[in-house]
C-alpha cells in the first residue's frame, strides 16, 4: 500500500511492487525520489486535477425550452459561445449547438425546444477527464454538460479537454523531451527513471504512447533542458534508442 504524507504519495520499493511503481509513474506528472521509495509528487488533493470539476467551465449561459431561436443565436454571438444548455425548472433538458442551430434554421422551428438535442450525454464533476475524452471519441461529440445531483453545475468542451492535455504534456513550456523507443515495459522503464534521477533531473512528466501509424511504442520523458545533455549521453551509452527534442 502507498504511504500518503503531507507532501507526497510514496510507494516502498519492495521487490514485488517494483513493476507496479513503474506502471503508476507512467500516468503521473511530477515525479521525485526519496531514500527508500518513489514519490508521486503532490498531496492527494492535487491529484483532483485529473477530474472534471477542476477544468470545467462554471459560468454557463443557458436558455429555456421556450427561448426563441433568434434570441439563442444572438446569445451565442454576444457571449462568443458555440453551445447552449437548455434548462427547465433547474433541470437540464436539452442542448443546442451552433452547428445544429445553423443546420435547422430553415426548418421552420421557432423555439429552442424544437431543435435541441433531448437528454444530452452528461458527465459529473467527479468524472475523470480521460473518461470524458474517451466518451467523446466513442459518441463523436465534443460538448459535455456537467450535472451534479440533477443540477447543471458546469460544462466541458473538446477545447477544455485539449487544454488539459496540452498542459499535462507540457506544450509551450521550455524543456527537453527524450523520446525512448521499445522500452515501455517493466524493468526497462524503471531503469530509465532511476538513471534520470541519478542525474538529479527534474522530471516534469513521463508518458507512454503508441504511434497509430507504426504501432511503435515510445516513452516520452519531459525534463528541464539544462539537465539533458549528460542524461542523454548516459542513456545512449546504455543502449537505449533516444531522440532529444529541445524547446
Amino acid at each position: 500500500m502507498p504511504l500518503q504524507t503531507a507532501e507526497s504519495t510514496c510507494f516502498p520499493l519492495a521487490v514485488n511492487d517494483k513493476e507496479k511503481v513503474a506502471e503508476e509513474c507512467i500516468i503521473v506528472v511530477g515525479l521525485g525520489k526519496t531514500k527508500d521509495c518513489y514519490c508521486i509528487g503532490g498531496v492527494p488533493e492535487r491529484r483532483a486535477a485529473m477530474y472534471v470539476h477542476e477544468y470545467m467551465q462554471t459560468k454557463v449561459v443557458t436558455v429555456s425550452p421556450d427561448t426563441p431561436i433568434e434570441d439563442g443565436e444572438k446569445m451565442m454571438s454576444d457571449f462568443n459561445i458555440r453551445r447552449l444548455p437548455v434548462v427547465e425548472n433547474g433541470k437540464l433538458v436539452g442542448l443546442v449547438t451552433k452547428h445544429r442551430l445553423k443546420r435547422l434554421e430553415l426548418s421552420g422551428a421557432t423555439r429552442m425546444k424544437d431543435i435541441m438535442v433531448k437528454n444530452p450525454v452528461t458527465v459529473t464533476p467527479d468524472t475523470m477527464i480521460v473518461d470524458v475524452a474517451l466518451l467523446g471519441q466513442e459518441r463523436q461529440i465534443g460538448t459535455f454538460p456537467v450535472v451534479d445531483h440533477g443540477k447543471l453545475v458546469g460544462i466541458m468542451t473538446a477545447t477544455d479537454i485539449f487544454n488539459f492535455q496540452a498542459q499535462a504534456l507540457g506544450f509551450g513550456k521550455p524543456g527537453l523531451r527524450l523520446h525512448l523507443y521499445d522500452c515501455c515495459e517493466g524493468w526497462r522503464l524503471r531503469n530509465i527513471i532511476e538513471i534520470a534521477l541519478s542525474h538529479k533531473a527534474t522530471i516534469r512528466g513521463l508518458y507512454r504512447l503508441t504511434s497509430p501509424a507504426t504501432e511503435r511504442e515510445e516513452t516520452i520523458l519531459f525534463l528541464d533542458a539544462i539537465e539533458g545533455a549528460e542524461l542523454l549521453n548516459d542513456l545512449r551509452g546504455r543502449g537505449y534508442v533516444v531522440e532529444a527534442r529541445f524547446r
